[in-house]
């Protein structure tokens, strides 16, 4: 697909900009349902699910090395080899996502006590309950990420877009009917992940096995280990996992200085947080777009099209994801009540959302340039990278600002802000050389 074909990319962008837009709302929605659980409920479902977001990055092995290999072999039309790296992409996936599923259920409670040491007794219960039955939900997450995925990379965006919204739709109504009809609380608010998952996970490896475009997987071949595109999704994608994993790491450490400043403060970090994802829809949509436009252009050998439409895509996402961000600071007093009656929360997480407008243009960059800097092969190259600006940026500046400065929440979303900074500038810098358009997959 080229990218100047309008229709064509008309047709990939509007499935994945709408499957993007209906998952955050229904998660906007689903956090202010569980706002009302109780006080702490928000802070305790928040904290174990960013251990299960933790997990989906350890399957960016899978994820990201799939997507990339299924986007080259369509775009240099192997039918054959594409065919098999989705068939060994599955036969990972269920393999690894169950024994990730036993891990979780054995350690949850060490685990969250770990995360939240100082916590409050209710908000470390809670997320204990709520992280043990939520782990039940890992192969069918799995499943549905990595699957997903391959279906963009190969070009469709339509079916993953219908899998999506029958997702959403079985979560945001088991969440009314187990939190708000039957009273379950925190039970009630793992159950609808669980339940959604595996709906995911099932209709999308059903989808999978029908004959595709650009592949096609029979299921008796799916467990018959092939060690070469076994190594080669590996290759390709253990640096990914690696840089999405400390990410995360990252995001789970700031979140327990979140938590040591308090209850308080740790809902207004989730709140900002929930409603700042609406914001960033845009740059998952251009993430997409890039891993599938430049990925089937480099394996078609059109590689300075490629280059140029990477910045096309930076462009044309920037207003939106401007206007976007401005529309969600200026509603924040209106929204953020949605989560919670308590006035200083409220008050802390407008203030919150004025601070967060830092991040568009970095963030925004990030999520167009490193991914098409890992469909090129440069992999290493993000994954370092991300580690500077993670373990090097962030985190000590954070540490810094909200503790020994006294900025609170604020000096943690300032610090994360400039790390975007300078990560987008390694990025930028690494983009404009054209090193990474040569490399093999």
């Amino acid at each position: 697909m080229e990218i100047n074909d309008k229709r064509a990319l008309f047709r990939f962008v509007m499935p994945v900009a709408l499957e993007n837009f209906s998952s955050v709302l229904i998660a906007m929605v689903l956090s202010a349902i569980i706002g009302t659980i109780s006080y702490s409920a928000l802070a305790a479902t928040s904290t174990a699910n960013l251990v299960i977001t933790l997990y989906s990055s350890l399957f960016s092995l899978l994820t990201v090395g799939s997507a990339v290999i299924t986007a080259r072999l369509v775009g240099a039309n192997d039918r054959a080899e594409a065919s098999r790296t989705v068939e060994q992409t599955i036969f990972l996936t269920i393999v690894l996502s169950l024994a990730l599923m036993v891990l979780s259920l054995a350690l949850a409670s060490p685990l969250m006590r770990l995360l939240m040491p100082n916590a409050e007794d209710q908000l470390y219960h809670e997320s204990v309950r709520y992280f043990r039955v939520t782990s039940l939900c890992v192969p069918g997450m799995m499943i549905y990420c990595v699957l997903v995925s391959v279906l963009r990379a190969s070009g469709d965006a339509r079916m993953p877009l219908i899998i999506t919204t029958i997702v959403n739709l079985v979560q945001i109504g088991s969440a009314y009917l187990f939190i708000v009809v039957l009273r379950w609380g925190v039970l009630g608010a793992a159950l609808p992940t669980v339940l959604c998952r595996t709906v995911g996970g099932a209709l999308s490896l059903a989808m999978v096995l029908k004959v595709r475009q650009g592949f096609h997987v029979q299921f008796r071949k799916v467990f018959r280990p092939h060690r070469p595109t076994l190594l080669r999704i590996v290759r390709v994608g253990l640096p990914t996992t690696l840089e999405s994993c400390f990410v995360q790491i990252g995001y789970i450490i700031a979140n327990s200085l979140a938590v040591g400043l308090g209850t308080q403060a740790a809902t207004v970090y989730q709140i900002a947080n929930n409603l700042q994802s609406f914001a960033n829809v845009p740059m998952t949509v251009g993430g997409a777009i890039a891993t599938t436009f430049i990925g089937q252009s480099l394996g078609a050998g059109h590689h300075q099209e490629a280059r140029r439409n990477g910045y096309r895509i930076l462009l044309y996402i920037l207003p939106v994801v401007g206007v976007l961000y401005v529309l969600m600071a200026t509603l924040s007093p209106w929204l953020a009540p949605l989560y919670s009656g308590d006035a200083a929360v409220v008050s802390g997480t407008v203030a919150a959302m004025w601070v967060l407008m830092g991040f568009a243009l970095p963030a925004l960059s990030i999520n167009v340039i490193d991914p098409c800097l890992r469909v090129g092969g440069d992999v290493r190259f993000v994954m370092l990278e991300t580690l500077v600006g993670v373990w090097l940026a962030r985190l000590p500046l954070s540490w810094l600002l909200a503790y020994q400065l006294n900025m609170g929440i604020n000096g943690i979303y300032l610090a994360n802000i400039l790390s975007l900074v300078v990560r987008a500038m390694i990025g930028q810098a690494r983009y404009a050389s054209g090193k990474w358009l040569y490399k093999k997959v």
